[in-house]
């Protein structure tokens, strides 16, 4: 057992043993759960016949039975959760059932591989067929909607506790990450790749030597790579946007955005564009003189780093092959060499082939738990279809009393779920635990702190008292 596994073993039995009530625990086990998950720690707890049982997995089963028995203790749901849980499990089975009884026709990459091994030629399109990741799936959205009752109940000083854990765990990984850039990029070592790898239990075979891309290098910090990192960093930009905690935060959210350009990740980009709408609909900026005069000098540094990014070969060369791989593959080109196997062709040709899926049954999906694809949105939309999408979004907004008028709420939905899982793989958005922290700050506008208020008059054309 590696040791940051005994960490998170002592700090569960911690919490389990503290003299507190069974709802201080529980909120203190989602906020370790929470913690870690936003995180992307790289290493796995322990491997299982082939299968990696993540650190996020062991916090999420206790925060799950200790969230059973508050619920019991409860004594009572309100109907309309009951009936929206519901619905969305429903339309879910339905989707499983209707596999179950009728297989797709078309051809699909399951979870059991990935499409980096299709394009070396390594394994082959299989069946749509229901599986143990779908009950393995199932699960995880029962564990959500568990959670959900209990986390959706929290007041504002516990929401506000939570960000700050979080906060200041993804503070550590920063100064991780910027020590790690160091050590590589001035020292010319790979020391602290080595510890993390030892510390999380990944092993040396994932990165076993010092690696650079373009015309920068390429770091990881606690994640696998480089783009997780730059979404760890996304996520504190938006945990800090949502709290509006900007002001007190400004050194630690510049070495975020610092830490997002060294990852070289093309999906920095991306990012970048949602914080920006994150921004303007938080704080619903009006168009004052200052305003104005903000935004002016904010178009004319947006247009400096747009020079610079369009200057950089490797930035450039990542948008030149994208647009390359994309009129290839829209074309009808399916396969490539294994000397030509890049980013972009497993995302484009990944979202191609499994919408396919999606044309093939778009009301229920093909089943969860089937097709993957590098997209969170086409993964969901071929799993589960358009109702089981509209129904997790409809769960997720309209879940609770909410403060936040409905244009705002979707907008800011749409710049923190659905803009970033375009290109982004996997079906974490639909059941992670971190998405319910996220999703009480979005349908809220009651969690704005003090030490930001004077940022968020000012941006508001308010006086500042």
């Amino acid at each position: 057992m590696n040791p940051f596994a005994i960490v998170i073993i002592c700090t569960i039995g911690f919490i389990l043993f503290r003299r507190q009530n069974i709802h201080q625990k529980y909120r203190s086990l989602f906020s370790l759960t929470v913690a870690i998950e936003i995180n992307s720690i790289a290493g796995y707890f322990v491997i299982f016949k082939g299968k990696e049982l993540d650190y996020s997995d062991i916090a999420l089963l206790v925060t799950s039975i200790v969230a059973f028995f508050c619920l019991i203790l409860k004594n009572r749901m309100k109907r309309n959760q009951l009936l929206l849980s519901l619905l969305f499990a429903g339309i879910i089975l339905a989707g499983v059932f209707h596999t179950i009884i009728s297989t797709p026709t078309v051809k699909i990459i399951d979870y059991r591989t990935n499409w980096d091994a299709y394009l070396y030629g390594y394994t082959e399109m299989t069946e749509a067929v229901i599986a143990s990741q779908t009950v393995l799936m199932l699960i995880r959205v029962a564990l959500f909607l568990l959670n959900s009752y209990i986390v959706l109940g929290f007041d504002k000083n516990t929401i506000l506790n939570v960000t700050k854990v979080c906060k200041n765990c993804m503070k550590l990984h920063i100064v991780y990450a910027l020590a790690e850039a160091a050590t590589k990029y001035i020292l010319r070592s790979n020391a602290l790749t080595i510890f993390r790898n030892a510390f999380f239990g990944l092993g040396g075979s994932t990165q076993s030597s010092f690696q650079t891309r373009g015309a920068g290098i390429e770091i990881y910090g606690w994640t696998r790579e480089a783009s997780h990192l730059a979404e760890v960093m996304f996520l504190f930009w938006a945990l800090c946007i949502l709290t509006k905690d900007l002001r007190k935060q400004k050194i630690w959210l510049i070495l975020a955005g610092v830490i997002m350009v060294l990852s070289m990740s093309f999906s920095t980009v991306m990012y970048a564009a949602c914080i920006a709408v994150l921004f303007v609909a938080v704080y619903r900026i009006k168009a004052s003189r200052s305003f104005l005069t903000i935004a002016f000098l904010g178009i004319v540094l947006l247009g400096g780093l747009g020079y610079v990014v369009l200057n950089n070969k490797y930035y450039m060369g990542r948008l030149s092959g994208f647009v390359t791989d994309a009129a290839a593959i829209f074309s009808g080109k399916s396969s490539f060499s294994r000397e030509m196997v890049t980013s972009s062709k497993v995302r484009l040709l990944g979202m191609s082939e499994t919408m396919k899926a999606f044309f093939e049954r778009p009301l229920l999906g093909i089943g969860l738990g089937t097709a993957y694809c590098n997209s969170g949105i086409v993964s969901l939309l071929s799993n589960i279809g358009v109702a089981g999408t509209l129904a997790w979004i409809y769960y997720c907004l309209r879940f609770g009393d909410r403060d936040r008028k409905p244009l705002k709420l979707c907008i800011v939905f749409l710049a923190m779920f659905i803009l970033p899982n375009i290109l982004k793989g996997g079906m974490g958005m639909l059941y992670a635990t971190h998405n319910l922290l996220f999703i009480l700050l979005i349908r809220y506008d009651k969690y704005g702190t003090c030490a930001d208020s004077t940022v968020y008059n000012y941006f508001n054309n308010e006086a500042v008292s």
